[in-house]
């Protein structure tokens, strides 16, 4: 358990990542900026509760070109996450909760391994996101095919026009059967 609140951190140093069985970590109120990539190392499954509020990387992170395997599954708890930068990673799928990211404007998957079906439909979910056509996922091997398979046909017209605007003139295969 961490709990440093209101202690004026400006960082997290990269050791936070051998904290393996940490349970809660609470450093609401501080001046943190970034965050070290080891934090990823912290079990999702132990870690029960995340709370950085009024942090500035609370709001806004970027962790483009850090060699990032699998989409960090610590950042589905930073909840009010606006802006997501994983640039030039090699990341192949975004989880199902990323709907939970609801004040989500800016996601930035360019660049990465993202697969045609590593895209799930719950990403419509996220409305913020798309008013401000701030998904980003060109240069993935999903920018030529893409299957999102169960989407309502209420969903469609979004769908498609998120997809048109993210993907720009790359798309050449949808799937949308259900």
């Amino acid at each position: 358990y961490i709990n440093e609140n209101d202690k004026q951190i400006t960082e997290i140093k990269p050791s936070i990542g051998l904290l393996v069985r940490l349970k809660i970590l609470s450093l609401r109120s501080n001046n943190i900026h970034t965050l070290p990539i080891e934090i990823t190392k912290l079990d999702p499954n132990t870690l029960t509760k995340v709370d950085m509020s009024n942090n500035p990387v609370w709001k806004q992170l970027s962790w483009e070109q850090n060699n990032i395997q699998r989409f960090p599954l610590i950042l589905l708890q930073f909840i009010e996450l606006e802006t997501l930068i994983l640039h030039g990673n090699y990341i192949k799928t975004i989880p199902n909760d990323i709907y939970k990211l609801k004040g989500l404007q800016v996601l930035d998957l360019s660049n990465n391994s993202i697969v045609s079906s590593g895209l799930p439909k719950s990403i419509l979910k996220l409305t913020a996101l798309h008013e401000n056509q701030g998904l980003n996922i060109r240069n993935n091997p999903i920018s030529s095919k893409l299957t999102l398979n169960g989407i309502k046909t209420s969903d469609t017209g979004t769908c498609l026009n998120v997809l048109l605007y993210s993907l720009q003139s790359s798309l050449k295969e949808l799937d949308l059967s259900n």
